[in-house]
């Protein structure tokens, strides 16, 4: 489970061209989105570990790599990657990528997903090219956002004790038209989910 070190986005399948040469949309010589045109089963870059779950990326405390490094492969989760972790919950170490739960997911609009939109329209870029994510062609973010999500991606983690605010702001799930944040029991941690 190595991390890569070497910055190179993924290309391809993906769609993605060579790193750095992706600028977020909306923003001048941007390409457009890429949503409506979201591969047939379409994976969350925020998953739980769950069965048939990945790890695709690992928290660092490394200022050059903005939370996370990601790895050189995706691996599937298993009860020794998870004890890995110990003593603290594996989602504040791992990022877990699985199959989009759609509407099994509180941010799930029924045709889209509502925290990454959140996440581009609230928070800022931490990264000026695209990070090497062995998700990114089937990620879910990738499709609706392009690479506007992967330039924010590499903070996220799934558990976070003291949350950036405004990204715990965005990650808040909006239900009824009221933002809510959900905590973890026992402590203030805010869960993304």
């Amino acid at each position: 489970m190595n991390a890569d070190p070497t910055p190179r986005a993924a290309q391809g399948a993906d769609g993605a061209s060579p790193a750095g040469s992706r600028k977020p949309a909306g923003e001048a010589g941007a390409p457009p989105r890429t949503a409506g045109r979201t591969p047939a089963e379409t994976w969350c870059p925020s998953a739980r570990p769950d069965p048939g779950s990945v790890v695709f990326a690992v928290r660092t405390d490394d200022p050059e790599h903005h939370g996370v490094r990601y790895l050189s492969q995706a691996v599937p989760v298993t009860q020794e990657i998870l004890d890995l972790a110990d003593p603290v919950d594996p989602r504040e170490v791992f990022r877990f990528g699985a199959p989009c739960a759609t509407t099994g997911c509180v941010h799930f609009t029924g045709s889209r997903c509502s925290l990454v939109q959140r996440i581009v329209e609230q928070t800022e870029p931490v990264v000026d090219e695209l990070p090497p994510c062995r998700l990114r062609a089937r990620c879910r973010w990738f499709a609706e956002e392009g690479g506007a999500a992967c330039l924010r991606c590499p903070v996220i983690l799934t558990l976070q004790p003291a949350p950036d605010p405004d990204l715990a702001r965005a990650a808040a799930p909006v239900l009824l038209g009221m933002p809510t944040m959900r905590h973890a029991a026992g402590d203030d941690a805010s869960v993304v989910q």
